[in-house]
């Protein structure tokens, strides 16, 4: 049973198929000669689309505040809306190359490697218990667990998102008291 907890926690998950029959996906997991991938974008030769940065964006900053106050419920909204309009968009533009990069002679597919930052906070997010099926709408719902039952169902999380006994998990201020 450990073996399987592990596995959901640590092995990247990709995803569904688009409206069309293709693969969506938001994981770095995916991302093959990743440093080819950094010194394309170094010398500026990723074409991004700007939509897609722009969503990208907005579940890096809600990540940013979730993590200097993990314990804040009213963050969470903010997530959760961000992951939404970002995993939906994927989905319905799953099947169209808006992010290309031409590497060693082939044009390839840039959205795996652009999604890695935002894909790390959508991931440490459902991990720690943060993001749950019932937080968002069928397409994308399939892509996190429910609910748990018991609130300290996470107490083995000690990532950027955990809040324990109402403190930052890494707080001294817990501690003290």
């Amino acid at each position: 049973m450990l073996c399987l907890l592990l596995a959901w926690c640590f092995v990247p998950f990709t995803g569904s198929t688009g409206p069309r029959g293709s693969r969506w996906s938001y994981d770095s997991g995916l991302v093959k000669d990743h440093e080819k991938f950094e010194r394309a974008q170094a010398a500026g030769r990723i074409h991004e689309d700007p939509e897609r940065h722009r969503l990208r964006q907005a579940v890096l900053n809600a990540g940013s505040r979730l993590r200097s106050s993990p314990c804040d419920p009213s963050i969470k909204p903010m997530l959760v809306a961000a992951t939404s309009v970002l995993l939906l968009h994927m989905r319905q533009t799953g099947d169209e190359p808006r992010e290309t990069v031409e590497i060693d002679g082939q044009t390839l597919d840039a959205a795996p490697f652009l999604n890695t930052d935002a894909a790390e906070v959508i991931r440490e997010a459902k991990n720690g218990g943060v993001l749950h099926s019932e937080d968002f709408a069928p397409p994308i719902a399939n892509q996190f667990p429910g609910t748990p039952p018991d609130k300290d169902s996470h107490w083995w999380y000690h990532g950027m998102f955990a809040c324990k006994d109402g403190y930052p998990a890494d707080s001294d201020v817990r501690d003290q008291n």
